[in-house]
């Protein structure tokens, strides 16, 4: 499990260094090998390789031609590649994906439980700026959790 957030910058090659309190349960769990991709090119999700078979066995088992799947698994693709993670705990991320989501300098690296997303500082701000939490979603969410346990 990936929790929490840590900093993290990108060298000159376009690589990034996994922090050690996502690299260690990485290592131990998964091994050195991901599939790194996005679903709108705004941020860079990093999924460790077996976590990404999850995801294609799902994919695998959705109407192959249901608009909304083959546009799911388009961005995937479009935006995907694989990747090692080398010795030193770095990463390769895709230049065309670097550059449509602004993946440069410093960029904070969230953990989701089953995968990392990789975001440029700024365009992460203004997205958790917008998030409007009020009581009617804290609701929502209640009512959800009640239904589904």
């Amino acid at each position: 499990m990936f929790r929490g957030s840590s900093v993290a910058r990108v060298d000159e090659k376009g690589r990034i260094k996994i922090p050690t309190q996502f690299r260690q349960p990485i290592e131990s769990q998964f091994g050195n090998e991901f599939y790194i991709t996005s679903i709108d090119g705004t941020f860079a999700r990093i999924y460790p390789l077996p976590v990404w078979v999850d995801v294609e066995k799902w994919l695998l088992n959705q109407p192959e031609f249901d608009p909304d799947v083959m546009h799911f698994q388009e961005a995937l693709t479009y935006y995907g590649s694989m990747a090692s993670m080398d010795k030193q705990g770095r990463i390769l991320i895709h230049s065309d994906l670097r550059e449509k989501a602004g993946i440069v300098d410093e960029v904070k690296i969230l953990g989701q439980l089953k995968y990392l997303d990789v975001w440029n500082l700024k365009k992460l701000d203004e997205r958790i700026g917008s998030y409007e939490i009020n009581d009617a979603k804290l609701k929502a969410l209640s009512d959800r959790a009640r239904r589904e346990s």
